[in-house]
């Protein structure tokens, strides 16, 4: 009996020892210390009380949950700690399961990590060979892997050389492997495709994997081929076939496409087209001109454009896509500009010029004759004119230009104006000129600011004071203060301007300076903001006879609306009121 009461405490101990190790083994992994005690101690510790077990009910809920039974043992609660009989703690010890590891569990069942598909092109099917590293890292079990699409005929699949067990379902075909370890997987299939009759491509849908890889021989002698999903493509000729080697990016699906190279065809000089659009924006100094020349180059890239451009025009920038850094030269008397480009270009290219050109002293015969695109077939063009300024623009006259009007003008005119268009013109080749005469006239001040609207509310107290607030909603340009002329015994009691308190002051005339800010511009207008002052006045007391009066401050901006509201005190009777406001 004391035998078995000693190997009961042992075993009693083992349990804790494992309890307290998954509890620490968490926040202290590495910490491998051990604590010696003395056999009262453990006792103590255990609360080894004769036939019974006493253990906190953390620690009994824990050795429930390791054992996993469903039948709680018979037990009291002393104290907040689980007293139970040595026999029915026996029994839970007999039941422990060893604790499962979370880390052992791997994070997939399976991987594939690398797929090569090795093709051979024939007259109606090209037969492929696709081979696949597959790791298993489920410890027991089986597990359909998913190889190939079932739309595909296999006609054989191993594992490891050997033939394998294979079903079809959920639209693949899927190979069965049990146990971990690593596989190589082999399938034999075979897609539709034709060397005669078009389109001359294949579709093959592949399994997605970190490496993947495509050979693939085509009998025909030096064909062309695309592989859009390909990283790298080689190829080679070997007899009358051409082999391809293709690394692809991680995909579920691979085209190839092919055909005969076509003979080498001798080199055509390139053929250049232009249309050339100009904006003339007129303003009180210059021509500011912004040009965009579209070229249509045929046959052969090119390295570079010139245009030619006329003894008064300043070249400001030239931009465009694959543009490299363009300068002017001087050829045969005349200001040429050289545009390379950064590659050899061929189809479509745009070019954007900024150019100016200045106005004549007197404003007038100002000519526009354009910049000329050189090594062209034929070049043709649209120029709108708009205005920037107030002066008046007269056409004198034009030569070798069609004038149209301005709603028939290419919309990428309108795109680049800011002002409505005054004149537009058409012209299908060299030389032309267009002769503006700009005729400036005085200019006339309009105010920099205005006051939209004001609302003013005046309180009169029977003390006899008069107390204003007056909200002013102004729109400004570039005003620094607003003058307010008010009484010269005023109190002013605040200032806010766009809703935040300013500081004011006075003028040598004792005028109220209140400092603006500047409207902010929404689809190029000025918004307006208020500017807010209350001030008080003092006056007679209200009596049973009399007259009272108010007068709003003058202020230096133009208002266009103001609305008055005066508040009296109750207990009096008014019988005339009088305003000059309506």
């Amino acid at each position: 009996m004391k035998f078995r009461s000693v190997q009961l405490i042992i075993t009693l101990f083992i349990l804790l020892s494992i309890l307290l190790t998954l509890a620490v083994a968490q926040e202290q992994p590495a910490n491998k210390s051990q604590v010696t005690v003395s056999w009262d101690e453990f006792k103590k510790l255990l609360n080894f009380d004769g036939e019974n077990i006493n253990i906190p009910l953390q620690t009994f809920n824990k050795l429930l949950a390791q054992t996993g039974v469903k039948t709680v043992p018979p037990y009291t609660i002393k104290d907040g700690n689980v007293i139970l009989s040595k026999a029915e703690f026996q029994k839970l010890v007999d039941q422990m399961k060893a604790p499962a590891d979370p880390a052992a569990n791997p994070p997939f069942e399976y991987l594939i990590t690398k797929s090569e598909y090795n093709g051979k092109m024939n007259e109606n099917a090209t037969d492929f060979t696709g081979t696949f590293k597959v790791h298993v890292l489920k410890e027991e079990g089986f597990l359909n892997i998913p190889i190939l699409r079932q739309n595909m005929a296999i006609n054989e699949l191993t594992v490891d050389n050997k033939p394998a067990l294979v079903v079809s379902e959920g639209g693949y075909h899927k190979v069965i492997l049990k146990g971990k370890g690593e596989y190589t997987v082999k399938a034999n299939f075979s897609v539709k495709s034709s060397l005669d009759r078009g389109p001359h491509k294949i579709d093959l849908y592949i399994q997605q994997t970190p490496i993947t890889l495509l050979n693939l021989e085509i009998p025909i002698k030096d064909a062309d081929l695309e592989i859009p999903q390909a990283q790298q493509i080689a190829s080679r000729i070997r007899g009358n076939s051409t082999l391809v080697s293709a690394i692809l990016a991680p995909g579920t699906f691979v085209s190839v496409e092919w055909r005969k190279k076509a003979p080498e065809a001798e080199k055509i000089p390139a053929k250049l087209y232009a249309e050339v659009y100009h904006l003339i924006s007129i303003e009180d100094d210059a021509f500011k001109i912004n040009s965009e020349i579209v070229y249509n180059i045929l046959h052969s890239e090119i390295d570079g454009v010139r245009f030619t451009i006329p003894e008064n025009m300043s070249v400001l920038n030239v931009s465009g896509e694959g543009i490299g850094e363009w300068q002017e030269i001087a050829q045969n008397n005349q200001r040429v500009i050289q545009v390379p480009f950064t590659y050899g270009k061929k189809g479509s290219v745009r070019i954007y010029v900024s150019s100016e050109t200045p106005l004549t002293e007197n404003g007038m015969a100002n000519a526009f004759i354009g910049f000329k695109a050189l090594d062209c077939v034929r070049e043709t063009g649209f120029i709108a004119v708009e205005l920037n300024t107030s002066a008046e623009v007269i056409l004198a006259e034009s030569e070798g230009l069609e004038k149209i009007a301005v709603q028939k003008l290419p919309q990428v005119l309108f795109n680049k104006s800011v002002k409505p268009l005054l004149f537009g013109f058409k012209y299908l080749k060299h030389p032309f000129n267009a002769v503006f005469d700009v005729k400036k006239h005085e200019k006339i001040a309009v105010p920099m600011a205005v006051i939209n609207s004001s609302n003013a509310v005046t309180l009169f107290t029977e003390d006899g004071k008069i107390i204003h607030r007056i909200i002013y909603n102004v729109r400004n340009s570039a005003k620094q203060f607003m003058e307010i002329a008010l009484p010269e015994n005023a109190d002013v009691w605040s200032v806010f301007v766009g809703n935040q308190p300013v500081e004011s002051s006075l003028n040598s005339q004792g005028k109220l300076l209140i400092p603006l800010i500047r409207s902010r511009s929404t689809n190029d207008q000025l918004d307006t903001f208020p500017v807010e002052i209350i001030y008080a006045l003092a006056g007679d007391r209200f009596d049973s006879f009399g007259k009272r009066s108010a007068v709003l401050p003058e202020v230096d901006l133009i208002v266009s609306q103001m609305i008055w509201s005066v508040y009296l005190p109750n207990d009096y009777t008014y019988n005339y009121f009088s305003s000059t406001l309506e």
